[in-house]
């Protein structure tokens, strides 16, 4: 027990050494002072010089350092696509020459959720639920991009001001919190990876992690914000753990908590939802959502008598009665559209969709396939016409994504939309008419848009220039011109932009690359004719994706010699030894696509000259000679995937040689066993002295 303190300053005097080490030894950041410390590292606020900008800059401890650096990283360069007022940004991950991981994310002014309660304890509901609204919409945002947060709880919620000085509530550490072995949450000192008051049992059991495990986190989040404390509370961290994947034990109620205090019983029934213990028994994040802005806005309403508090019941009834619950606010949604008259005699006489503004609207509830108010979806039904007209039954109404496919109207019926609060726009073949898109481009809390769609033309496309808070724009409409990328050009926020198809001339080229606010640009099946006209690139641009584009030579490729680019892909393209030589010298670049690429395997050898290059994907390539993996042996690779390749196992066991490697991906991969896999870990740890995973399923 006496040891326990000397450990913990050993290790804070190890941290303090590296966050010293990293300002000596980078010239970009300048220190400012410490937010504070923890077992995974310590964040500092610092200034960016290169951007002018204050940041938070998290320095992670060197158990990530030795045991999961690259996976982070991986992880860290996937969250930080989301981009969502309720989620942290993140703008760079990267390792330092010592192999030291840091994320950079915006810094923001606030006290932590955590903090807000060891002042008060508890929050009342009218405080708590715009909070949670507000953290349910950036799980609803992350999940439908296949990303959890895995680590849920009041230390990771900001409480901030926005511009009009409202409350602004950000989530951190997206993609931190993967647990870092197969089977265990432990590391190698015995710390345990995660926080186990908010753990869900199959996160405690070590199992597969899912959207639904972050809905648990969430139910005890918002439990400990009413109550004042959590859920489970053990005397050590293995009987909290105990307690939460127990189906034995009781699921706590708020009202058994808060027995001298008035609840809000629908809000009590919708967090003891979130803390089912089989997962298929919670809601998802849009339920949730939905159920908290019911509860907001008075629409449910129970009175104390009402309230029963579930006991233990058959699975099946149990099931039954969690799904009326959560369908309750979307059965009233409906139910409000059922009673309102309509004026047209049935779905077979409902206008078309060149309806004029005065017409009236066609029946609605029997021709949308789904219906829900935040997000609204609307696809086609070959049962009905869906009329702009139709769009004037969601005036007025909150809606932050919309989604519409395969449905023939003009775009006039945004019009109705314009005060909606819409921030996501999904289009995908919707013919929509210059004067549509000038309605779209009226709506001007537009951030994220996707556009897809041969039948607009390109002075239609024009009016998405005034759409001037778009910050995600990915566009797949085969009469996009010079004129229109131009005009993209100018928009002041874009940070990720994906064109489909598009003809890149060389002005529409550096036009796209000068953007100061981009971050991400994806450039995929386009003809690119570039004449090597000499550009600066701008200084945020990290990640270019030139997959399956036409004319990617070594003049475009060198135009990037200058550039802050760290993630290149390059898939189903022909590569040449001068094109290898232009990507070697792009300075910063870290990761390299290369799947379903052509090139002379020797070539390969020419990228050990990058020197900050350590990511190779090489999936789905048809011939993998041994001259292939003799040029690999030559990089100082930490990944290497190689996902449905024919690599044999004999080649496997030659990378025995590159002890820089910590992680190999062979899905699919049939000439390679799972004997000769563990056999090669092993062989490699003996060797070397530390792990170097196989990954022989990607995991969500």
């Amino acid at each position: 027990m006496k040891a326990q303190p000397r450990k913990y300053e050993e290790a804070t005097r190890e941290m303090k050494s590296r966050v010293s080490a990293f300002f000596n030894n980078n010239n970009r950041f300048r220190y400012i002072g410490e937010i504070g410390s923890g077992g995974a590292g310590e964040v500092i606020k610092a200034e960016d010089l290169s951007l002018n900008k204050i940041v938070a800059i998290k320095i992670l401890s060197s158990h990530y350092s030795e045991k999961a650096g690259m996976r982070l990283q991986k992880e860290a360069t996937a969250a930080g696509s989301l981009s969502h007022p309720n989620i942290t940004k993140i703008m760079d991950f990267a390792l330092t020459p010592d192999g030291t991981p840091y994320l950079v994310m915006e810094y923001i002014e606030g006290i932590t959720l955590a903090a807000e309660l060891e002042q008060t304890n508890r929050l009342e509901p009218e405080d708590a639920i715009p909070i949670f609204i507000q953290l349910a919409q950036a799980l609803i945002y992350a999940h439908q991009r296949g990303i959890t947060h895995r680590d849920l709880k009041p230390s990771n919620v900001i409480l901030t001001r926005d511009e009009k000085d409202d409350m602004l509530v950000k989530l951190l550490d997206f993609g931190l919190a993967k647990k870092q072995t197969d089977s265990q949450y432990f590391t190698t000192t015995g710390a345990i990876a995660g926080s186990p008051l908010y753990m869900s049992p199959e996160q405690a059991e070590g199992k597969k992690i899912e959207p639904s495990s972050d809905i648990y986190s969430f139910g005890c989040l918002m439990f400990e914000t009413l109550a004042g404390q959590p859920p489970y509370r053990g005397e050590t961290v293995l009987q909290t753990l105990s307690m939460h994947k127990s189906r034995d034990i009781k699921i706590p109620y708020l009202d058994t908590i808060l027995t001298d205090t008035p609840v809000n019983h629908e809000l009590a029934r919708l967090v003891f939802s979130c803390m089912q213990k089989e997962k298929e028994d919670r809601p998802d994040a849009q339920q949730v959502f939905n159920v908290l802005n019911k509860i907001a806005s008075g629409e449910i309403e129970h009175k104390p008598e009402d309230l029963v508090i579930p006991t233990k019941k058959p699975a099946h009834l149990k099931t039954f009665v969690l799904v009326m619950l959560i369908l309750l606010p979307t059965l009233l949604v409906i139910f409000e559209f059922a009673r309102k008259p309509e004026k047209t005699a049935s779905p077979q006489t409902a206008p078309e969709a060149n309806l004029k503004e005065e017409e009236t609207p066609s029946v609605a509830l029997k021709k949308f396939r789904t219906l829900e108010v935040t997000p609204l979806t609307i696809q086609a039904n070959p049962d009905a016409k869906i009329t702009d007209a139709d769009f004037s039954r969601f005036e007025g109404k909150k809606i932050d994504v919309l989604r519409l496919s395969l449905i023939g109207i003009s775009g006039t019926g945004f019009k109705y939309l314009k005060n909606s609060n819409l921030t996501h726009l999904v289009i995908s073949e919707v013919p929509l008419t210059e004067e549509g898109m000038r309605y779209l481009s009226q709506i001007k809390t537009l951030k994220d848009l996707e556009l897809a769609s041969d039948d607009i033309s390109s002075d239609a496309l024009e009016y998405l220039k005034y759409l001037t808070n778009l910050e995600t724009l990915h566009l797949n409409c085969s009469k996009i011109s010079e004129k229109n990328i131009g005009s993209l050009a100018t928009l002041p926020k874009v940070a990720n932009l994906e064109i489909i198809s598009g003809e890149i001339s060389s002005k529409a080229f550096v036009n796209l690359c000068s953007m100061k606010s981009l971050h991400i640009l994806g450039l995929l099946s386009c003809p690119i004719d570039f004449d090597g006209t000499a550009f600066k690139v701008s200084p945020n641009l990290g990640q270019l994706d030139l997959n399956q584009s036409i004319g990617v030579n070594d003049k475009v490729l060198q135009a990037f010699g200058k550039s802050s680019i760290t993630i290149l892909a390059l898939e189903n393209q022909t590569i040449s030894a001068n094109e290898f030589r232009a990507i070697a010298k792009i300075p910063k670049l870290q990761h390299l696509n290369l799947s379903c690429t052509t090139f002379n395997p020797t070539d390969l050898a020419i990228l050990a000259s990058a020197p900050n290059f350590y990511s190779l994907k090489l999936n789905r390539l048809k011939e993998t000679p041994d001259s292939l993996f003799d040029a690999i042996k030559k990089l100082n690779l930490s990944i290497l995937q190689l996902d449905e390749t024919p690599i044999t196992e004999k080649q496997l066991f030659s990378l025995l040689k590159m002890k820089s490697l910590q992680e190999i991906h062979l899905e699919s991969c049939v000439k390679v066993s799972n004997e000769a896999c563990s056999d090669f870990q092993k062989s490699f740890k003996s060797i070397w002295k530390h792990d170097c995973r196989i990954v022989l399923k990607e995991e969500l």
